[in-house]
């Protein structure tokens, strides 16, 4: 081949990588990711985070945005009344996220004023939507992806 056609194979492939990358889109974030934490919101994050709250999350605050976005807009609890809901994964079957508190321990059952999703080994950033079954329940746990709130060109 001449250097001509090998240079333009090169720039081919090149450009076809640099095009077939996934862009990172950003995120509209809601306006009330602004608000400050209410108390059940602080409640769940130091059941979590432990002595790590303040440095991991409390004094960043893109991290703190973040998890707001999470628990105000991203998990949803949606009631299927009469639905055979033995297709979805339950909750039970999901480990616990103990990274920074040793001591959480998996509810024996579900009750909605004292649910914490953040226990639970989710895979967040997942780009699909995901949706467990609560055990014993007719409920769904719902985590929308963060690409849905992406700003659309």
């Amino acid at each position: 081949m001449t250097l001509k056609a090998n240079l333009l194979m090169v720039l081919i492939l090149i450009g076809g990588t640099v095009f077939s990358q996934n862009s990172v889109k950003p995120i509209q974030f809601p306006a009330d990711t602004s608000d400050p934490l209410n108390a059940n919101e602080l409640s769940q994050l130091k059941e979590v985070y432990g002595d790590f709250l303040k440095d991991y999350l409390l004094d960043r605050p893109n991290q703190l945005r973040n998890m707001k976005f999470l628990l105000r807009s991203r998990i949803k609890i949606i009631r299927v009344p009469n639905k055979d809901l033995s297709g979805f994964q339950k909750l039970s079957d999901l480990p616990l996220f103990s990274n920074y508190n040793r001591n959480i321990k998996r509810p024996s059952e579900f009750d909605s004023a004292t649910f914490n999703p953040l226990i639970y080994g989710f895979q967040w950033f997942s780009p699909n939507q995901q949706m467990f079954q609560i055990d014993n329940t007719d409920l769904l746990l719902q985590i929308i992806p963060q690409d849905v709130f992406s700003i659309k060109n």
